[in-house]
């Protein structure tokens, strides 16, 4: 499993990877908000697989 950033970093909202803003015209770049929600959705995802394996174990 790959976590791209500690929780902690992303409850708080910074990083230390954190990069200066990006010029206007970059819309490659995410906002804050937008890169947690994807951090926290692939942490989802990591956690359901995870649970699935679990629980086809005690099958």
């Amino acid at each position: 499993m790959k976590v791209t950033k500690p929780i902690a970093s992303i409850i708080r909202g910074k990083s230390r990877t954190d990069t200066p803003p990006a010029d206007e015209d970059d819309d490659r770049q995410l906002s804050p908000s937008a890169e947690r929600r994807q951090v926290v959705e692939e942490y989802a995802d990591n956690l359901r697989k995870i649970i699935r394996r679990l629980l086809g174990k005690l099958n």
